[in-house]
């Protein structure tokens, strides 16, 4: 078997019903699906009463976390490929064969370790774009919405990870395994419209399971993401890269990381529908405390016993991207001129 859709549950039948539905129309033996229902408030077997033998169904003894569940629906996959779908999300089976058969080329043609899937994707024209080992800078580490990502099971090890980081400052867990999977091989996007994420006002209705604002641990916070930002270098600081690969996708850790708590969190925490799912207020934060939120990571990088770089790099570093956020102060500062003088 190629593929396992793995789904990681809680409370959301109504949509899992219609995943479900829509996936066993497909007529190949070649894809399970897994679910794994992490305790919830009905019982899971009185409404999913499906009968196929592609589809698995595991109740907890124990609620965990979202994150833990997430991670963990894979240890039940017998697919050769696993790849992530969330319960609130929505895989178009009209295009699951077509990605079945390329994986299965790609599979046999090359040494594919992971890839994902383009998310609400509406092109007209379906590619496949291959990236080599060499493209480990650009995709790994790339924190995105877990749905659609795929992994060779195979190449799924904890033993280079902490799995206790890994549930509590990634967005999901995924990015972490996407990258140790990653460095033995190559990658591939699928620019397919076959994912399709839950809309943001149908998420604004339900608020979020996995995080709260109680618990301080709402993943777009600027403090988790520095708190993740050290659970990425951790996690690089095991694999087997070159020096001279570690230090570029050091500084892109880090670029990426200045971006999410400065127009990154500018952006989340002023979108309405997002902060409703979170059960937190929206509100527009100044410049000066988005500068605020950069001083704090350009210290904590300064600082850093855990990155094994010298001065000269974090000096360059850190006037990169300074460079690289006037760039786009300045561009921002320009749309908003056009759009008054139009």
């Amino acid at each position: 078997m190629i593929l396992s859709i793995c789904i990681p549950s809680y409370n959301r039948f109504d949509n899992l019903k219609r995943i479900i539905g829509s996936l066993l129309a497909v007529d190949s033996d070649d894809f399970e699906v897994v679910i794994v229902d992490n305790r919830s408030s009905n019982d899971i077997f009185q409404y999913l009463n499906f009968v196929d033998k592609r589809v698995k169904i595991i109740k907890r003894e124990n609620s965990v976390d979202g994150k833990t569940n997430c991670r963990q629906v894979f240890d039940y996959a017998t697919g050769e490929y696993v790849m992530c779908l969330l319960d609130k999300d929505y895989l178009n089976s009209e295009f699951l064969l077509l990605f079945i058969e390329k994986l299965k080329i790609l599979s046999q043609s090359s040494d594919l370790t992971c890839g994902f899937c383009s998310l609400n994707s509406k092109v007209s024209l379906y590619k496949i774009e291959l990236n080599k080992r060499s493209d480990f800078y650009y995709f790994a580490y790339y924190m995105r919405h877990p749905s659609g990502m795929f992994i060779k099971k195979k190449y799924i090890h904890y033993d280079n990870l902490n799995t206790d980081e890994l549930d509590r400052y990634s967005a999901f867990g995924m990015e972490l395994l996407f990258a140790s999977a990653y460095a033995f091989g190559t990658m591939v996007e699928f620019c397919y419209p076959m994912i399709e994420t839950e809309k943001e006002d149908v998420a604004a209705q339900v608020k979020s399971y996995s995080y709260s604002e109680d618990n301080n641990n709402i993943w777009f916070f600027p403090s988790c993401r520095i708190e993740g930002y050290d659970a990425y270098m951790r996690h690089l600081n095991k694999l087997n890269i070159s020096y001279s690969e570690y230090c570029k996708v050091s500084k892109k850790i880090f670029k990426e990381v200045v971006y999410a708590c400065t127009y990154g969190f500018e952006n989340i925490i002023k979108n309405k529908n997002i902060c409703a799912h979170y059960g937190i207020k929206s509100k527009n934060i100044s410049f000066k405390e988005m500068m605020r939120n950069f001083n704090t990571v350009v210290i904590h990088m300064w600082t850093s016993t855990i990155l094994d770089v010298g001065k000269v790099w974090r000096i360059k570093s850190i006037v990169t991207t300074s460079l690289y956020l006037i760039c786009k102060r300045v561009k921002e500062i320009g749309r908003m001129c056009i759009r008054k003088v139009g």
